[in-house]
């Protein structure tokens, strides 16, 4: 009796381990492949700190539920490309007001920032993403983490008509 019992409960293990490898596997398959490269400039030059963004985007990417990583343009089914990267300052967006004797002083409030800015292309359909943040610790790692994010989202809004792209045509 205890052996049929062992057995029945090693089997019922294995039939749930091929259960979780057939979703793990769909989950995979149902991923958009995206490819992530630096887009050279004029003269084949990259904008500094592009290199570090990339690296940055290949490590966010995979950690979004609609998208998976690929080595080459070939198989991707999105190509981002990262164009710059940079500090940027925002012109006034508000004041903050002080009181010195009788009279109130207005100083303008601008705010520094970093922006990543990139591509997306999905066949000869191209999308800017670009990412202003203004925190402090981490900003370019955050930056991609919002570019990732802004992806993801437009791939689920988007999933028919990128399915439909991999179809063959008739």
């Amino acid at each position: 009796m205890r052996k049929r019992s062992a057995i029945f409960v090693l089997t019922a293990i294995t039939i749930a381990m091929a259960m979780v490898d057939g979703v793990v596997a769909r989950q995979k398959y149902n991923r958009v492949a995206v490819y992530v490269v630096a887009e050279r400039g004029e003269g084949s030059f990259l904008a500094p700190g592009v290199p570090d963004s990339v690296r940055d985007l290949r490590s966010e990417i995979p950690k979004r539920s609609s998208l998976r990583l690929v080595a080459t343009a070939e198989e991707a089914e999105i190509v981002l490309k990262v164009i710059d990267r940079r500090k940027v300052h925002q012109d006034a967006q508000g004041a903050a007001a002080f009181p010195v004797g009788t009279a109130v002083v207005a100083v303008p409030i601008g705010t520094e920032g970093n922006l990543l800015s990139t591509i997306m292309e999905v066949g000869d359909y191209r999308r800017p993403i670009d990412v202003v943040f203004t925190g402090t610790a981490g900003v370019w790692r955050e930056c991609a983490e919002q570019v990732s994010k802004r992806l993801h989202e437009w791939v689920v809004t988007n999933r028919e008509q990128i399915a439909a792209r991999k179809r063959p045509q008739r």
